[in-house]
Order: C-alpha cells, then structure tokens, then sequence
C-alpha cells in the first residue's frame, strides 16, 4: 500500500503511528466529556440524559440524523453519543461478529443499569445489521424505556417531534412508578437445553439440568427444509448413526406467517423461515416431552447468517420453551466440528449427491415427453438414496447404489439432450436459492418456459470455507494437525465428488463437472477482493466466469435487503456485458467468437421476501428469457 502512495514504508509506518495517537487523543477526549456529563447527572437524580445510539453515519451525522438530538437538546435534556461512556468493562457478546455491534451492545448494557440513562436508537432503513441488532438492543433493555427511529427521505419531521414527545412522557411515568416503589422488576430462571458435543460425550441438558445421550429415543433431531432432497437425506444419514432424526417439510405460507409474527419482519427471510418451521414444528408435534434438537449451522460476519442461531436461542429463551436446543456447525472451522469421520463423510455424501439430484431434476422437468411419470420414477429413485443412506453404506454400496439410480434415470424418454438445453444457472444466497417458496418455484416455471436449471451448489459454499481456512481467511486458528486434517479431508471429499458426478452423470441427464472455487475466486480479483469472505465474491465469479461457457444466462436471488446479494448485484450490473467477460481472461476461440456476436450478457437479479414476484420483476425475467433464448442459438451454433 506504501508504494501505491508514493512513499517508502518508514514513512507510512511513522504516519500510521501518528494517526493511532490523534485517535487515541480524540477517543480520550470523548470519553473525558462523558465523564462529565455523568458527573452532572449524578450530582442531581432528577436529570436524565438521552444515549444516542446507532452506527456514526446514521446517528452522529446531522445530514443523516435529522436533528434528532437537537429535538431532544431543545426539551431541555443532556445528549450523550454512546461511544462518550466508559465501556471498557462492559461484557462483550462473542457470538456479536460485528464491531459496531459490539460497542453498541455494550452501551446498551451501561445505559440498562444506569437510572439517569435512556437510550434512543436511530437507524435507516433496510440496515442488514440492524434488523438484528435493534432487537438485541430492546431485549437488553427489557422493561426500561428505549426509542427506535427508522429513517429515510419520507420522514415527516412532525411523526418524529410526536414520537420523541410521548418517549418522554414514558420516561417521566416510568421514573414516578420506580420512585414510588410500584415498578417490580420479574426475575427469569429459566433455563434453556442445550447440546454438548465432544469426543468424550454426546449430551443433550434438558430444561431441569438432566442428561440425555444423543443416541437417546427421547432426543429428536430435526432438520429445516433447504431444498427437500438434501435435508431428507441428512437426516437419514443422523438415522443411520442410531439417531432419531426428521427432516421438516418445505417452508409454506403458514410457516412465513408464523416466521414474521415472531421477527421484526426486516430480518433476513432464511431467518423468517427457520424460525416459523421450528415453531410451527412445536405448536403441530404429537409428542410434547420429545427433546427436541434443530439443526442449524452458522458462520461468522460480515453476513447476517451467523445471527441466524443466537436470535433463534434468544427466542426460545424469551418465549421460555422448554426442552429445545440448537445444533450448530460453524464455517469458521470449515464445518469441522463433527469429530466422527464416517458422518462428516456421509453428510459430504448426502450434499454432493442432492446438489446432483438438483441439476437432474430440472432437466427432467424441462425434457421428460411424459413429465408425470418422469417425476414419479424421480421421486423414486430418491427414496432408493435415501434408504442407502440409512442403511449407513461404504463408499463402494453407496456408489452401486448410484449406478441402479442412473440406469433407472436413463430409461425416461426425453426430448433432447441435455447438451441441447438451454440452461440458467441461478446462483446468490444459499438458503433462498435452494428453497422453493423463497425462490418462488422459479425452476419450474423455468422448465415450463424450455429452460432447464443450474441451481449454484451447497458443494461449492463447503469448498469455499475450506478454501477460506487454507488461505487463513477465517477467524479460526488450528495447527499443524487440524491442517493436515483438513488436507486429507477435502482429498477424500473430491474423490467423492468425482465418483458420485461421473456415475450419476451416465443418467445423460447433467453434464458431469466438478467444482472449482479456486478457479472462481482467482478469476474474480479485479472485481472482489478474497478477504471480503463471503458469497458475494462467489455470486460474482460464478456468474461471470461461467456464463457462455456452460450457461445461456445467470439469475442472481437473494433475500430482501441482502448485503452480500447487493454487493454483487452492483458489480454485476457492470461487468455482464462483453468487456467484462474478456476481462475474466478468457482464452477459449468459442467463448471469443460468442463475445463478437454478443455484447450484453443475460443477467438478472431478484429480491425474495417470501411473497409472489411483483409484476415489474416477472416482466423483467420475461426480457430475460428471451435474451438468454437467443444466446442459447448462437452457443449451438
């Protein structure tokens, strides 16, 4: 960085050195004004003071806040940044990745416990970080009053003098009821299950401390829907351990009702959706006194997946529901958790074979003469899968297995070839490309218009955190033998890749190929840089790199507000055109023969809440099929 300046490193040394002491001065400084403040306030209990909240470009910003502490200023009472309290001794949250969040929450632990202190909370609209936060916010400050203002351009200033109006109002009432000794603060002792996991022990605590082995019938495993086939068989592979385990049934309305009673509703829609199956899972279950485990990974910032289990915890501990825990595997570690070397094999099993299954159902979809039928030999040959996966196979019955399931797949009679498909590859956010109702079953209406589909593969998001631990981009730090663990591994998980893709691809109905995320990440650079860990570099090298060399067109899905998602989109919307393939470093004469014919590449990105496409986005998919129809003649030619 130095020599991009123009300077030798003695001299950007020095110049870093003096920042970090005006930072520290500047710090100081804030720190000794609050000091103040809190003296003032002590000296006389009947002041209060407002604690600002929020992240500096919203709430310290007067283009942004929109004289919020000005309004409460002129009331006559003291505003305070949080950033201005002593927070070095507040608890830091481990599980809170993000560094604003982090000293948010802090501040939000110091103004709970101080009676002169209210916090008012300001943030914008759609902040991915915020919908999580906002919430972890109130539920730190329990019964003791607090504001949130959204804002955006709409903001009418008379609906913020109101709210702000009655929030004091509320702090004066709250204040004469703790005087008068009338406010009782409840006490919680409810105590949530949990999972113990290790090589020594396999636990599940219940509510009342009680100890269960994993392996106990008591003990149910169960498994949120992302794309039915791979949640089916994971769970049949936890079955074949000797583990009670069910996988739920796809998200549907019900569930996203129930998903959305139980958020803020700005939260992502995987969140949504996890959440309304656990619950809905407990309110229909048959069995009361089951213990029950959810399965739901996690990963670590900058997106909002890694909230996914602490909000889900938070929630069971709110609405005190007995005797359910989470199961969690982070990406950090690559999903290394699992110590058992036969289930981590077996679940890498399960992925590559349902991301497989995933390509041979749209094709079927799309070019099956009778698609009823076709589907019902399908479905068939899934249960055979996922019987062998029960039935805890080797390597070797487990690829025999495969070998019935491709011959019995061939015999459908189909329209043409897959060679000669039109095909989209559709790619974004992991959950919500994969589940139906996110995606708003666009595979099939993609089949229905002539257009079989290349949903981005669960594998791929493993090899990635894989490529991420290798290249020391995640927070995790094993030695030597975890290294040389994860080495063999991933050997072993690309002969398992190789064999299952070959065998399934003597079906004819997928092209065989393997994943390659370094080839992706490599040729994405100049766009995305690979610290920026995350699907976005994966959403855009995918897109790019791969579009006219085996697809006619990308769609891009992702979840309402999705940072990641929109990172990517906006780079896209650049780069899907000529210059930006060639500048991929494409050397194939075909792919450059193409380029000469064709200058704008057939992209589309959407945003899922759940809901129907609005119209202006099923007109837009319109224009886009019938680009990618016209590239699709031209790569045939």
């Amino acid at each position: 960085m130095a020599k991009k300046l123009g300077v030798n490193k003695n001299k950007a040394r020095l110049a870093y050195k003096e920042a970090l002491r005006v930072q520290e001065m500047a710090f100081e400084e804030m720190k000794e004004k609050g000091r103040k403040v809190l003296a003032e306030l002590e000296a006389n209990p009947d002041m209060i003071a407002i604690v600002i909240f929020g992240r500096s470009y919203n709430a310290l910003v007067s283009e942004a806040h929109m004289g919020i502490p000005n309004k409460f200023a002129s009331r006559g009472v003291k505003v305070i940044p949080y950033e201005f309290l002593p927070l070095k001794n507040e608890p830091v949250d481990s599980q809170m990745f993000w560094s604003a969040g982090q000293s948010i929450l802090k501040g939000a632990s110091y103004v709970k416990k101080h009676p002169q202190l209210f916090g008012c909370y300001i943030t914008n609209f759609s902040c991915g970080p915020d919908s999580f936060l906002v919430g972890y916010f109130r539920n730190l400050m329990e019964e003791k009053p607090s504001l949130t203002l959204e804002l955006d351009s709409h903001v009418a200033d008379a609906g913020l003098e109101t709210r702000i109006e009655a929030f004091m109002d509320i702090i004066k009432s709250f204040r004469e009821l703790k005087k008068g000794g009338k406010f009782v603060e409840t006490s919680d002792n409810f105590l949530p299950a949990r999972v113990h996991l290790d090589q020594e022990k396999q636990m599940f605590i219940d509510s009342a401390g009680k100890e269960y082995s994993i392996f106990d019938p008591h003990v149910h495993l169960i498994f949120p829907s992302m794309g039915k086939f791979l949640t089916e068989a994971a769970a049949a592979t936890f079955r074949g351990m000797g583990i009670r385990a069910s996988a739920l049934p796809p998200a549907d309305e019900e569930v996203l009702r129930i998903g959305k009673g139980n958020t803020t509703c700005k939260e992502c829609l995987p969140l949504l959706l996890t959440t309304g199956s656990l619950l809905q899972y407990l309110k229909h279950r048959e069995n009361d006194e089951e213990l029950v485990v959810y399965f739901m990974t996690t990963a670590s910032g900058p997106c909002r997946f890694g909230q996914y289990s602490v909000f889900i915890n938070n929630l069971i501990a709110k609405l005190k529901i007995e005797n359910v825990a989470l199961f969690s595997l982070s990406a950090e570690n690559s999903y290394s958790d699992l110590e058992e070397e036969y289930l981590t094999l077996k679940l890498w099993s399960c992925i590559v074979i349902s991301d497989t299954m995933q390509d041979i159902y749209s094709a079927v979809l799309t070019n099956a003469i009778d698609p009823n039928s076709a589907m019902n030999i399908y479905r068939e040959e899934c249960r055979r899968i996922i019987t062998a996966l029960e039935n805890r196979p080797d390597f070797k019955e487990l690829t025999q297995t495969l070998e019935i399931v491709a011959d019995n797949l061939k015999k459908i009679p189909m329209k043409r070839s897959i060679e000669d498909t039109p095909v989209i590859l559709l790619t974004g956010e992991i959950f919500v490309r994969n589940d139906d109702i996110s995606r708003q079953f666009i595979v099939e209406k993609l089949a229905q218009k002539g257009f079989a589909t290349k949903v981005s593969t669960v594998a791929e998001w493993i090899y990635y955190t894989d490529w991420c631990f290798k290249n020391k981009l995640s927070s995790a730090n094993f030695g030597w033998r975890e290294r040389l663990s994860l080495l063999i591994r991933s050997r072993t998980m690309k002969k398992c890749e190789k064999t299952f893709k070959k065998t399934l691809a003597k079906s004819g109905l997928l092209q065989y190929r393997l994943e390659d995320v370094e080839h992706l990440v490599s040729r994405t650079r100049h766009l995305i840089n690979p610290e920026l860990v995350g699907e976005a570099i994966l959403t855009t090298g995918a897109s790019i790199n791969e579009v006219l060399d085996y697809y006619c067109g990308v769609i891009a899905i992702g979840p309402f507000g999705c940072m990641p998602n929109r990172i990517s989109e906006a780079i896209l919307s650049r780069e899907m055109n000529r210059n930006g393939k060639l500048a991929t470093g494409v050397s194939s004469k075909e792919i450059l023969n193409l380029l000469d014919k064709i200058q704008d590449l057939p992209f589309l990105a959407i945003e899922s809440d759940g809901n129907p496409f609005p119209q202006i986005i099923t007109a837009k998919l319109e224009t886009f099929l019938l680009q990618a129809g016209r590239v699709h003649e031209e790569m045939q030619k």
